[in-house]
């Protein structure tokens, strides 16, 4: 058995447990690894001062000072609770030196029984009383690593490439390391996932990557292991399979349906639309070999697909920082028999099938996928068309000349320097080029203080004075400048998120067609279109661009403008920028959220109000926003021919506004920028197609100082109105008929200023209300409440009975109710809500 030297110096000792197998070294104390005191050269196998022979747990109160290297075949495991705050401990690794060879985190797994192993860096959620989650770790308690060195080797023949012989930050975790060392026959890996508990949205493992050491092979060290949808086929007679058709193999002539048993689950919703994700890849060039018989389409402005069709030529080469749209298993015979003729793989004639198309997600990784998937025999054979190996290209056949050819490619890797996007005028599609969270807070002008004392990364608040102007966004390169109200300069203070995007193939049609909702971020507020219910971004200085996540930048250069994007943006979780400066104050207030939320369809839209001085009240002023992000992003529908003739058409839905203001052009907005001098707005609805409860909510409120107040008054219940403040909800019963006969055809008003008419005084009676004999009695009511809403909720939420005041100073109600504890909402010109017991058995 190889012997090893443990040197270790504990101040609080850890356990250490050794065995056969699930070996767990555990410390809750803090610890120093030196190295011994030899001629071996630092960071190789021989300096080796700490080895663990299984995995490693660090958890609230363990910290290491890695003045060695310590050599372990298991898991790296992050068990910090990140409620408690332990100073530099926080990020485990202390007092580094920030030379590569100081301090070595050394990843050996060999293989097991013949079986080459996967060595993961997780959180370890797995705690049955634990109070807080994957998101707060990963924010609070990300590790900071000095030196990770990779020393698995390559995998054997029998081994699953895709799934084992290489290290993996799980998506349970966030990393920062210093340098990575990771050599040709190795690889070190980020995963991304759908996530389980909200199928609509990726969660991806961050990996902030300082540096690269010279032994680091790049064309084949990066990996991204991306899990689109739920399948697994290791059991082959119970294959799950959520993108699964009832008609798989189809012939050229019938193309393959989604199976119904798959709506509502991973990939596809309840109706059948395919999740369709804004990507951006993450790697500094990304071949779409990868994709065959998936979708992918370059948007621009104005269309998905730039009005070009799904991109099927495998040559083409994603660029880090453009946005990309992606989904998996929409119809793989769209261009089945197209692929199979145009790249037959080096004269073989053994085609590009579409049976070996990839399966649940991607694997993305060059050395992966050309020397496992893609080999002879591999369960991708033949699609790739890169390569890493210079001695590997090949020119192809004479019958299908460069179609067959493989290209060198070896930029398949993360992004560690900073990263060129050209922007042509207008709304531009890019991403997030790195593997860790970027904050935008620089184009706003909000304050960040970086991460983890990362003083670069730091810069102040601008000044609404500077920012009316114009100001300076260094981080997104020299002699970039934003504005608030002048756009004549390179940016806009504002950046556009696609978050819910779907697409479906419509086979009576013959059609694929494309919708998307979208949010905008901007430094006067924050507001979504069509968004999933409770997911809110009200708060622009927290919001963060995920890894790979497509967002829109904004130019009117006329010859457009390249930006470059600093690794200095890259950050963890959420930030922490304080907000006692009177400068981020000012930025912060005079705007609020108006919400709709379908309470059948559990979606909701957002429209944002924002007051200043100066503002136009046309469509054309810089704080405005457009529902459809520009004038030219509207509804289209053309036909899409390929290479060989084959036809198809291309829908692309406008996005359906549901709450919405408009412009004086009659423009329908999604922020809209008012004059504080405003005294009412119209608020739109679109009513929906049968009779259902709407909830309207309020957020922001608080920010509001440019006018008295804010009122909404319902035109339809006779001009019933009712001031609103933060968290407010006005709940109505719609249908289609709701805006038929009122004039202008908007049911609501938003009013800015008060009218003693449906104020109630200072004089009026507190209401109060008490539940007995399967009666609710309420008391304290007056003649202004009268007609106001009652309604009864259960503790989740559930809407158990409804009615109106209809006397007053006290009315009954009677209404039998379980056991347990009930809401009690009024709302009218006074809004009342208080909790109420039912103790008697009915």
């Amino acid at each position: 058995m190889k012997l090893r030297l443990f040197l270790v110096v504990l101040l609080l000792l850890p356990l250490l447990v050794k065995g056969q197998s699930d070996v767990k070294f555990y410390s809750k104390g803090k610890m120093y690894v030196q190295y011994k005191g030899t001629e071996a050269q630092k960071g190789a196998t021989e300096s080796t001062t700490l080895y663990i022979d299984g995995s490693a747990k660090f958890v609230t109160g363990a910290s290491i000072t890695q003045k060695g290297r310590t050599e372990l075949t298991g898991d790296f495991v992050n068990g910090k609770d990140p409620s408690v705050d332990e100073g530099a401990a926080n990020q485990l690794f202390i007092g580094k030196s920030n030379t590569e060879n100081d301090g070595v985190i050394a990843f050996i797994g060999k293989p097991v029984d013949g079986k080459a192993t996967l060595q993961r860096i997780y959180g370890d959620v797995d705690v049955a009383e634990a109070t807080w989650s994957r998101a707060l770790q990963k924010s609070f308690n990300w590790i900071d690593f000095p030196t990770i060195k990779v020393e698995k080797g390559l995998p054997g023949a029998d081994d699953d490439w895709r799934k084992v012989g290489f290290v993996m930050v799980d998506s349970s975790a966030a990393v920062a390391v210093d340098y990575l060392n990771v050599p040709a026959t190795d690889r070190f890996s980020v995963k991304a996932s759908y996530d389980v508990n909200n199928v609509y949205r990726m969660n991806s493992g961050h990996a902030l990557i300082r540096a690269l050491s010279a032994n680091t092979s790049q064309p084949t060290y990066s990996q991204v292991n991306f899990d689109f949808y739920k399948y697994d086929d290791s059991d082959p007679g119970n294959i799950i399979d959520d993108g699964a058709f009832e008609n798989d193999y189809a012939s050229e002539s019938a193309r393959p349906l989604p199976l119904g048993s798959t709506f509502g689950k991973t990939l596809r919703q309840t109706d059948g639309w395919n999740r369709l994700m804004g990507f951006s890849p993450p790697f500094k060039e990304l071949g779409a070999d990868y994709m065959f018989y998936h979708v992918l389409t370059k948007p621009n402005g104005s269309s998905f697909t730039s009005y070009e069709g799904p991109i099927v030529d495998p040559f083409f080469k994603m660029q880090a920082g453009r946005g990309y749209f992606i989904t998996m298993e929409l119809s793989h015979a769209d261009h089945m028999s197209s692929i199979d003729k145009r790249w037959n793989f080096e004269g073989n004639n053994s085609g590009i099938y579409h049976e070996r198309r990839a399966r649940g997600g991607y694997v993305f990784g060059r050395m992966s996928f050309e020397d496992y998937s893609s080999k002879p025999g591999g369960v991708q054979a033949d699609f790739r068309r890169f390569t890493y190996d210079d001695a590997n290209v090949k020119a192809g056949t004479d019958q299908w000349g460069k179609r067959d050819r493989v290209e060198v490619l070896k930029t398949e890797k993360f992004n560690v320097e900073p990263v060129q996007v050209e922007l042509l005028k207008g709304l531009n599609f890019v991403g997030n080029p790195f593997m860790s969270p970027i904050s935008l807070n620089c184009l706003l002008g909000i304050a960040y203080n970086g991460y983890g004392g990362d003083v670069e990364g730091s810069y102040p608040a601008v000044p609404d004075s500077e920012a009316d102007v114009k100001y300076e966004v260094k981080l997104l390169g020299d002699g970039i400048y934003a504005s608030t109200t002048d756009a004549s300069v390179q940016l806009r203070p504002k950046y556009w998120l696609i978050n819910q995007a779907q697409a479906k193939y419509d086979a009576t049609k013959n059609i694929f067609e494309y919708r998307a909702s979208y949010d905008f971020i901007s430094r006067d507020g924050a507001s979504g279109g069509n968004i999933e219910k409770s997911s809110s971004i009200v708060d622009p200085t927290k919001y963060l661009i995920a890894p790979m996540q497509m967002f829109c930048l904004q130019t009117e250069q006329p010859n457009g403008v390249t930006i470059t994007m600093d690794p200095k943006l890259r950050t963890f979780g959420q930030t922490r920028a304080p907000k006692s400066a009177s400068a981020e104050s000012a930025i912060m207030r005079d705007w609020f959220v108006v919400e709709a939320q379908d309470n059948i369809n559990n979606v909701a839209d957002r429209t944002t109000v924002i007051f200043r001085d100066g503002a136009l009240a046309t469509s054309k002023d810089s704080y405005d926003s457009r529902k459809g992000l520009n004038d030219a992003y509207e509804s289209d529908n053309h036909k899409y021919t390929d290479a060989n003739g084959y036809e198809s058409e291309i829908k692309r839905a406008e996005a359906r506004a549901i709450v919405y203001t408009k412009s004086s052009d009659n423009m329908t907005m999604l922020g809209n920028a008012i004059p504080k001098k405003t005294k009412e707005l119209p608020l739109f609805f679109n009513a929906p197609q049968e009779t259902q409860e709407i909830t309207l909510k309020f957020y922001g409120l608080d920010n509001v100082e440019a006018v008295q107040g804010v009122w909404l008054i319902d035109r339809l219940l006779d001009n019933k109105t009712m001031k609103v403040s933060q968290g407010d909800e006005y709940s109505f019963v719609s249908n289609t008929t709701d805006s038929q006969n009122l004039v202008g055809g908007n049911r609501f008003i938003l009013r800015f200023y008060p009218d003693d008419s449906d104020v109630i005084g200072d004089n009026a009676e507190e209401i109060s209300c008490y539940y007995n004999s399967s009666t609710l009695y309420i008391k304290g009511l007056n003649e202004d409440d009268m007609n106001s809403d009652v309604t009864i909720y259960d503790m989740q939420g559930r809407l158990m009975a409804r009615t109106k005041v209809n006397e007053a100073p006290s009315m009954r109600y009677l209404k039998p109710l379980s056991l347990g504890t009930y809401i009690l909402k009024i709302t009218g010109n006074r809004n009342y809500a208080t909790k109420f017991v039912n103790l008697q058995t009915n």
